[in-house]
């Protein structure tokens, strides 16, 4: 729908400049007063279709990624921001208008040209509104996509196992006070990260699960977003130490080495065992 919506602005558009280069500089201000009370008529009839149509999308964001999520939070607040000035801008017009109503009398060429003038300069506004609306709603389609993605990628990497991780994630969802589909990601990204260093699904998933809890308590311990925290986290099992150090693990590949080898998780190479005696 918001495609469609774009395409009858873009058309719209088109079809005033048509009827203004067919009118010409030589037009009476009365005709161009009424194109431009058409043309902003019409726009104004669009741009509240296209709030219509966000409205339905933020309901929709807020289904995946939950009521206060960043992604509803973020479309929700330029929305209000949005309608805020297509309301001023009707307020404003509907004074414009009934002043120079009022004061037709006697300046009837005069008041067109005012209206005239006022309407061209909202319709103007009315563009930028209703940009600025097409922006939110091709924001609000990717957002859709990555949570597409996501389940594509989380039934990918669980596979019969889909419903176990799913649980697992709503019962985490519940722990943190979060969404599941904000945990997902990150459950998929580490049980994939796991099962490649040829661990079963199952006992990945049960690593995932720690490193996602991992992530969760450092997001608030740190004050940075979930999403922030897991990427951290996996960075840092990838072997960026310094990652580590933003949520709170202080470690190098000399230290590493040391605990594997005294929990006998890698043998005791000459190199591994100087590691741990120091």
């Amino acid at each position: 729908e918001s495609s469609v919506l774009e395409s009858e602005t873009q058309k719209l558009n088109s079809e005033f400049e048509l009827l203004e280069s067919r009118m010409g500089s030589n037009a009476s201000e009365s005709d161009k007063a009424a194109l431009a009370h058409q043309k902003y008529a019409r726009q104004s009839e669009l741009v509240t279709n296209q709030i219509k149509n966000l409205e339905k999308q933020l309901e929709l964001v807020k289904q995946e990624f939950g009521e206060n999520s960043v992604e509803a939070n973020k479309m929700e607040t330029e929305l209000n921001q949005a309608k805020t000035a297509f309301n001023s801008l009707n307020n404003e017009m509907k004074q414009t208008v009934g002043a120079s109503n009022e004061a037709q009398t006697g300046i009837g060429k005069l008041t067109e040209v005012i209206q005239s003038q006022a309407m061209l300069e909202a319709s103007q506004q009315l563009s930028q509104i209703s940009d600025k609306l097409i922006e939110i709603g091709k924001d609000s389609i990717e957002t859709a996509a990555t949570f597409q993605a996501n389940e594509a990628q989380f039934e990918q990497v669980f596979g019969s196992m889909k419903q176990v991780a799913t649980e697992s994630a709503e019962s985490m969802g519940k722990e943190f006070d979060m969404m599941p589909n904000r945990l997902k990601p990150g459950l998929s990204k580490m049980t994939s990260m796991f099962k490649g260093l040829g661990i079963e699904t199952d006992e990945a998933l049960k690593m995932a699960e720690d490193a996602v809890r991992s992530s969760a308590d450092a997001a608030a311990f740190y004050d940075k977003s979930f999403e922030d925290a897991n990427g951290a986290l996996t960075s840092f099992l990838k072997g960026n130490y310094e990652a580590g150090e933003s949520v709170g693990i202080f470690a190098n590949e000399t230290q590493l080495a040391a605990y594997a080898v005294k929990n006998n998780l890698i043998p005791a190479t000459e190199g591994a065992t100087q590691a741990t005696e120091e």
